[in-house]
């Protein structure tokens, strides 16, 4: 089992994962974000832009 795979984390305890992983000085991956949903970006409600983000 991937114990990093979200579908492997509870709704209850991905916001205390997230944190600990960060407290831990991992970086985040987060798969196929849309920049037509994202209000900040220029591709907002105007064009799907899908790509890989990492944080770190």
């Amino acid at each position: 089992m991937d114990m990093y795979a979200v579908e492997n984390i509870s709704a209850e305890n991905f916001e205390g994962f997230i944190k600990e992983r960060i407290e831990q000085g991992n970086y985040l991956l987060f798969y196929c974000v849309d920049e037509f949903y994202l209000s900040y970006t220029k591709k907002y409600q105007f064009k799907h832009y899908k790509h890989d983000t990492y944080v770190y």
